[in-house]
């Protein structure tokens, strides 16, 4: 009976995390849990990874470090990102690396 519960638990956390997290973002790469995509990300070649990640998914895809992060990739959809629907993306997230690099949650990365 108690590994009845806990398999539907588990199966519970990953249509979770693996579905129901991703349903309203744009495509991106497989993320695990826990930690994402930081699994395959070198940080010595992150931009040619990034831009490798922008032939595969498109302009606009989601990146898991381990919460979501929007890669908008093109100019175009920086226009409409930031300024038609400048108001949706205002609020910025706490982050502790913009706090210590910004003084504040400013700026875009």
């Amino acid at each position: 009976m108690f590994g009845v519960i806990l398999l539907s638990l588990f199966g519970i956390f990953i249509f979770h995390q693996f579905y129901w997290r991703r349903l309203h973002l744009p495509p991106g790469p497989l993320p695990l849990p826990f930690i994402g995509n930081l699994y395959f990300l070198n940080l010595g070649d992150i931009d040619n990874q990034i831009l490798s990640l922008k032939k595969q998914y498109g302009n606009l895809y989601t990146l898991w470090l381990p919460s979501p992060a929007i890669i908008v990739g093109g100019v175009e959809q920086l226009r409409t990102v930031f300024i038609k629907n400048g108001d949706k993306v205002a609020g910025r997230p706490y982050s502790f690396a913009s706090e210590a690099l910004f003084h504040g949650p400013y700026g875009i990365v």
